[in-house]
């Protein structure tokens, strides 16, 4: 076997050299330049996302305030109606009633905010075993005028055992928005019924609100628990954009608690939230 020696000049090989440097360096900045566009594609991507989340928080927040911001201006209009049908009234005694209610109302304004700072992930969620019964107590006295104004029956009944392992604000944001959908929809001189029991059979806390209402048909209650995306819906004389159910949706999730609602038009709603028993 003939064997051949390639002999190189010194000129060829430092060529070479220098050419297997050059190729080196190439392949690793390229590299770096694959790196550094991952980082760019994914620091878009977050970007994007955080546009969202604000544009949706801003969204949200006008939303839910503008609820409480009603009832403001309803009482000033029943101090009005009032002075003007009564002479005689004590228009002082009822105007510091009216300022509890408006604190209540101011109470209610600071837990929202409190939920969408969390939102954004400023807070850290801490949950903790509660006790239903208290904080639905404490949302039916925050809507205590808007169910005196439409004169609703809020009927009441939470078994003891009934518990979540969940946040405590997080909680009361998610049914104070379904207690306060329930009395928006419900006809004057109505009654809301509000549960809640351990169900061994189910291993589930459930907690049911239910009203007499306007109901909804089949085709919104599909839209409200399965599109993610805000749309306007018209309940007869009401017209919703259904985003407190998106946020509602969003913070039972994170709470491990699932919404299910049973409806029919004109015979009213009942929503369903199930915990598994921890």
């Amino acid at each position: 076997m003939d064997f051949y020696i390639l002999f190189l000049s010194p000129e060829d090989f430092f060529l070479i050299v220098i050419l297997v440097i050059l190729n080196i360096v190439c392949y690793t900045y390229n590299e770096k330049l694959v790196a550094e566009n991952k980082k760019i594609k994914f620091d878009v991507k977050t970007l994007k996302k955080n546009t969202t989340n604000k544009d949706q928080l801003f969204t949200i927040i006008s939303h839910d305030i503008r609820s409480p911001l009603h009832a403001v201006k309803m009482m000033y209009i029943d101090i009005i109606n009032v002075i003007e049908n009564n002479k005689n009234f004590d228009t002082t005694l009822y105007i510091k009633k009216r300022i509890i209610e408006i604190e209540k109302i101011n109470s209610s304004i600071k837990n929202l905010l409190h939920q969408y700072y969390k939102n954004t992930k400023t807070i850290n969620s801490t949950p903790q075993n509660i006790n239903l019964n208290k904080i639905i107590n404490k949302v039916l006295n925050d809507l205590t005028f808007t169910v005196k104004k439409k004169k609703i029956k809020a009927l009441c009944s939470i078994s003891e055992d009934a518990t979540w392992y969940a946040d405590p604000n997080t909680t009361f944001t998610i049914l104070r928005n379904l207690i306060d959908n329930s009395i928006k929809y419900s006809h004057f001189n109505s009654t809301i019924y509000i549960k809640g029991k351990k169900c061994k059979e189910t291993s589930n806390s459930i907690i049911t609100i239910k009203d007499t209402g306007i109901g909804m048909s089949e085709a919104t209650i599909e839209k409200l628990l399965q599109h993610t995306s805000i749309t306007k819906e018209n309940h007869g004389k009401k017209i919703s954009s259904g985003i407190g159910f998106q946020l509602c949706k969003k913070l039972a999730k994170k709470n491990n608690i699932r919404i299910d609602i049973k409806s029919n038009i004109g015979t009213g709603t009942t929503i369903i939230l199930k915990q598994p028993i921890q």
